[in-house]
Formats: structure tokens, C-alpha cells, sequence
């Protein structure tokens, strides 16, 4: 958990999206679900694009972003104790 991460996890790509979307009902479902210590966003990006793609019409997007500074780390959500 040492390399630089610049990651983003986006609702949708060029489709419209609801401002109270399946996108934010779905993130925060998962993070108050959530029982595992640590969580890379890797593994949030994957439920979120299945769970929000197979209920609407949006198609979630997550990785690195290019150009500024990504060294191949991934930001990691911690379980709150």
C-alpha cells in the first residue's frame, strides 16, 4: 500500500444520470454492508457496475486516470472500528 493512487469511480460515462441515482443508493449500500477491513475501490467498482447496470440504463466507469501521477496503487477503504 505504498504507490501513488489517482483513481475515480463514476457513475456513468456519456449517458444521462439521475441526480438521485441507483449509483449512490448502491455505494452506500455496499459500504454500510461491508464487513471486510480493507476494501480496494477495485472491488466497489465491480459491484457497483453490476448492480447498477443490470437495474438502469447507466453504465458505471472506475480506474486509474491517466496523466497525473498514477504509479499502480489503488485507494483502499478501511472499516471503521
Amino acid at each position: 500500500m505504498t504507490r501513488a493512487s489517482r483513481w475515480a469511480i463514476t457513475s456513468g460515462s456519456n449517458e444521462m444520470v439521475e441526480d438521485a441515482s441507483l449509483f449512490c443508493h448502491y455505494l452506500v449500500q455496499f459500504l454500510e454492508e461491508n464487513q471486510e477491513e480493507l476494501l480496494p475501490a477495485s472491488d466497489v467498482a465491480a459491484f457497483l457496475k453490476q448492480a447498477v447496470s443490470a437495474n438502469s440504463m447507466q453504465m458505471p466507469n472506475a480506474g486509474p486516470l491517466q496523466s497525473v501521477g498514477d504509479m499502480g496503487g489503488q485507494f483502499v477503504f478501511k472499516l471503521d472500528e
